[in-house]
């Protein structure tokens, strides 16, 4: 975890993490959360045959299900 940590605190890390915030308010701005818009470009997206998800709680299964 501490490699994980320190990975974000580096420059590109920190532009991972900007990227990730503009991520979170386009999915804001549409209604949804960042995984239904990471689902939702993977199934519009035609490089990608398939899409599996995880989820740990029933209601994550619902959230994906709704994209």
């Amino acid at each position: 975890m501490k490699r994980f940590r320190d990975e974000l605190e580096t420059e590109g890390g920190k532009a991972k993490i900007q990227k990730v915030e503009k991520l979170a308010k386009i999915a804001e701005r549409l209604g949804g959360t960042t995984a239904a818009l990471a689902l939702a470009w993977c199934l519009k997206n035609p490089n990608v045959s398939t899409v599996i998800t995880g989820a740990s709680k029933p209601e994550q299964v619902t959230m994906n299900v709704k994209v």
